[in-house]
């Protein structure tokens, strides 16, 4: 018994890898603006971080500063209580 091959799944496959094939074509268009997109987020975030960091130095600075503050005050008023 001869059995004829099957032509019905071609049209199928063929659409299906033309459809693989747009895709990555699409891909390729636009992966360089992509790119450079992504670089300009990094950029600005960075930036934003480092803003954002020397604030909360500063922050921490005067929170230390206004802590010896308070350990101050805090001696002299038990000297002025124990005298």
């Amino acid at each position: 018994m001869l059995v004829e091959p099957s032509h019905f799944g071609i049209p199928a496959a063929a659409e299906e890898m033309e459809a693989a094939f747009d895709e990555r074509v699409q891909y390729l268009a636009t992966v360089d603006s992509e790119y450079y997109r992504a670089q300009r987020i990094i950029t600005t975030l960075e930036k934003e971080n480092a803003a954002r960091t020397a604030w909360a130095q500063k922050l921490a600075i005067d929170l230390n500063d206004k802590e010896a503050i308070i350990q101050r005050l805090v001696r002299q008023a038990a000297t002025k209580t124990s005298a």
